[in-house]
């Protein structure tokens, strides 16, 4: 597994610099739910957002979620990603076609709920701005946690549909930095290549893909972190969930007479529930 997630800053330690490169990662989602064409990219951007996101994470335990809810064929996308490095989501409609990623995803709201070990998570909601994702999550950063970024994703597939390239950057400016700063950066990112091109380019080689997307920041590198698929799903979590959806519902499994088969969204893994087992969990209510 090559895939991992850089933070990195500039010399003056005024610019914040994180790029993930997830490829692997991207790979085992697309091979889990059976994805193609324009539906493939659009969870592999999703996955990699996410992760970008999960940098601003300080804890072991911490969580954050990225929801979008959208008109467009897709429906929606969700993914989740952990401060230890591990990375899930699905498309709510796999079998979706279209053009762009914006188009299947269609007009919106993205939120974003960091799980913070506190007694309520946080949340922050907006419109989608375009539904290419890159440029919600810079949106959201400016509306919701007032930090001025800038985020890039880039995905890259060969002449066959296959995967070859899932990458992504967030740069965020730190407080009190200086306005030169600001211009060099702007000038940076107005002709930076795409965060796909740049590992195709240098590989796993992180110190030349951000002096290549960074060329006047000086950026040094603080931390190396592994990025990989990980569902943590249970049978015992599945009954917390089935627990949650009340009495009535439970009763229509049992008065059905034949085990229940519960499908994890993230990576389709199949748990089954006798009738006897469903009455168990009714009793727990």
């Amino acid at each position: 597994m090559s895939d991992k997630l850089i933070r990195a800053t500039s010399a003056d330690n005024t610019v914040s610099i994180v790029f993930c490169n997830m490829l692997d990662t991207c790979k085992e989602a697309i091979s889990l739910h059976g994805l193609k064409g324009i539906a493939a990219e659009t969870l592999c951007r999703g996955l990699v957002g996410v992760a970008l996101l999960s940098s601003t994470l300080k804890n072991k335990e911490d969580i954050v979620s990225l929801i979008i809810k959208g008109k467009g064929p897709a429906q929606g996308i969700t993914a989740t990603a952990t401060q230890k490095g591990t990375v899930k989501g699905f498309l709510k409609n796999p079998e979706a076609t279209g053009d762009t990623v914006g188009e299947l995803l269609g007009k919106g709201l993205l939120t974003v709920t960091k799980d913070l070990g506190m007694k309520e998570p946080y949340t922050g909601q907006l419109p989608l701005v375009t539904g290419e994702i890159a440029e919600d999550i810079t949106a959201y950063f400016a509306e919701s946690e007032q930090i001025p970024s800038s985020c890039g994703i880039g995905v890259r597939f060969d002449d066959n549909g296959n995967l070859i390239a899932a990458a992504g950057f967030l740069i965020q400016l730190l407080p009190e930095v200086p306005y030169y700063v600001i211009d060099e950066l702007e000038i940076d990112l107005a002709r930076h290549p795409s965060p796909a091109e740049l590992v195709l380019k240098y590989g796993n080689d992180y110190e030349k893909i951000l002096i290549s997307l960074l060329p006047s920041l000086h950026v040094q590198i603080l931390k190396e972190q592994d990025i990989r698929w990980k569902c943590d799903c249970s049978k015992d979590k599945i009954e917390k969930a089935l627990i949650t959806i009340g009495k009535d519902e439970l009763e229509q499994f049992i008065t059905d007479g034949e085990n229940a088969e519960i499908v994890c969204d993230f990576c389709n893994k199949k748990y089954n529930f006798t009738p006897q087992e469903i009455q168990e969990l009714k009793d727990r209510i």
